[in-house]
């Protein structure tokens, strides 16, 4: 995953938070999912008692249930490995699972604390037989617009989303590409074992921010 990469992708994470549509837009169902979590997360953030110090911990907390309640990170995880998410054993499937979305979830919330008023304006939902693409744009502090695209599943009565992409580079994709790549020369075991280092160096992070 590319440094800019990686930059343009915490920049939708905050922005996110900011979203709202465009001038005289209704927005559709997916589209509103995604609004409706916007609105929850935005008044986390804005929470005067959970900006006071020694409140990191539950901010973080809350804002990663309301991001359990949007994203669907067993299907995140499975589309991440491709191919390769046939040759995990259900023992690896559950432990590879919870720590790819520790792993995303670290890093695209780690920036929701520098939220500085970014906006983000949605163009568009096309839906297909349970699946939708919600298309926006990031308007940065410099006014450079930055392409956004959310991809949603219907899971029973909720949209979830299940992979996001910017100036047309997926997440899923980007991760599945490391995977596939650090597969052919190494074992399931080991990219395990390397998830939970970067995991653990993410928490580890965290907690010398509180």
């Amino acid at each position: 995953m590319t440094v800019r990469w990686l930059f343009l992708l915490c920049a939708a994470a905050v922005t996110m938070i900011a979203a709202a549509p465009g001038p005289g837009a209704v927005p559709c169902e997916a589209t509103a999912a995604v609004k409706d979590t916007t609105d929850k997360i935005l008044a986390v953030i804005r929470d005067p008692e959970l900006r006071k110090p020694g409140m990191e911990a539950e901010r973080r907390a809350r804002i990663r249930r309301i991001a359990d309640e949007r994203f669907a990170w067993s299907e995140m995880a499975r589309r991440s490995m491709g191919r390769n998410w046939a040759k995990l054993s259900e023992d690896q499937r559950q432990e590879f699972v919870p720590l790819f979305n520790n792993l995303v979830y670290q890093t695209y919330m780690d920036k929701v604390a520098d939220y500085s008023g970014e906006e983000i304006v949605y163009s568009g939902e096309q839906v297909d037989d349970g699946y939708s693409t919600v298309s926006a744009t990031i308007i940065t502090e410099q006014n450079t617009e930055i392409p956004v695209k959310y991809r949603m599943m219907k899971e029973k009565e909720r949209w979830a989303i299940y992979d996001v992409s910017i100036e047309g580079v997926s997440l899923v994709n980007n991760y599945r590409t490391q995977f596939s790549e650090f597969l052919t020369n190494g074992t399931i075991d080991k990219l395990i074992a390397r998830l939970k280092e970067k995991v653990a160096q993410g928490g580890k992070q965290e907690r010398r921010q509180q």
